[in-house]
């Protein structure tokens, strides 16, 4: 028995190790790499709390390992402090090729695997969250392919209001076409009639003229009075008056006479300022007699 193994009896395991490994300039860390055995655990031994390893046959195997790792027989310290460690036995096992017990490999095995299982669970949240950002960034993608289709959906159904709009205006347009078309034909219409109603000048007395009109139909006769300046008129209808009353610049007085008007005279105070029309057609006064007021004067329509 070595002299180290002979002050066992008169201290703990944990206790002879840690000297063993002070005095050979190892600190925890060095020893975790030379044996394989997680920090945790080499404190545990050196503390003789061999509860806090993974098990009874872990125990033998550590201690076995962390004594030769130091200078120590391990074998003759299990020996010795048989009575103080687990009675579960190292012996039986087979060594391998390198001289290490198979308790000796599972020992450095099991470490490795609780250090990978601890390394998969720190990184679980990483991998969680990675996953939720996918999540995300896929969500957002589906909304913005959503987004393009109304997008396109909407330009659609612009486009269709915008030819629908189209439509409408070369509609209107052709409707605004016919109605000039049919306006000009009005026109063309009433500029025909004016033409073929026609005035025949029968007397003149002084300043009082006689006309004789032509190509007016019997329903519809009609006499505008327009005012180019300040003047009075007056309709007599028949030997009845009809209308009288003063003007001012561009005002207008249009009289329908019964159908079966046969005479109407137009007494005018401002003839150079007043002008005649019967069913739109003008009636140029001719001049008065020698010697007679053109301001004054009287005009009969004949309508026999």
């Amino acid at each position: 028995m070595t002299e180290e193994n002979e002050n066992l009896t008169k201290a703990s395991i944990g206790k002879t190790l840690k000297e063993a490994r002070v005095a050979n300039g190892y600190t925890l860390d060095d020893l975790q790499k030379n044996t394989k055995i997680q920090k945790r655990y080499l404190i545990a031994i050196e503390e003789d709390k061999f509860d806090e390893l993974p098990g009874e046959f872990y125990v033998r195997a550590f201690v076995k390992q962390y004594a030769d790792s130091v200078g120590l027989d391990g074998n003759e310290l299990l020996s010795q402090a048989n009575d103080k460690l687990p009675n579960a036995k190292t012996a039986e096992l087979p060594n391998d090729s390198n001289g290490v017990a198979g308790s000796e490999k599972r020992s450095e095995q099991r470490p490795f695997t609780e250090e990978r299982d601890f390394d998969f669970k720190r990184y679980i949240p990483i991998v969680a969250v990675s996953l939720i950002v996918i999540l995300i960034l896929i969500a957002i993608w589906v909304a913005a392919s959503r987004n393009t289709h109304n997008a396109s959906q909407t330009k659609i159904d612009s486009s269709s209001v915008t030819v629908s709009s189209s439509s409408a205006k070369t509609k209107k347009a052709k409707t605004e076409i016919v109605d000039t078309k049919t306006k000009k034909a009005a026109k063309k219409t009433k500029a025909k009639k004016n033409t073929e109603i026609s005035f025949k000048k029968t007397t003149v007395s002084g300043s009082n003229l006689t006309y004789s009109v032509s190509g007016i139909a019997k329903e519809k006769k009609l006499i505008k009075i327009s005012a180019t300046e300040s003047a009075w008129t007056s309709v007599t209808v028949d030997g009845a008056s009809k209308w009288q009353g003063s003007q001012t610049t561009g005002q207008k007085k249009t009289i329908s006479l019964p159908a079966d008007t046969t005479a109407a005279s137009i007494q005018m105070g401002n003839a150079k300022g007043t002008k005649l029309s019967i069913n739109g057609k003008a009636l140029k006064l001719a001049a008065p007699a020698a010697g007679s007021s053109d301001q004054v004067r009287t005009v009969t329509i004949d309508f026999k």
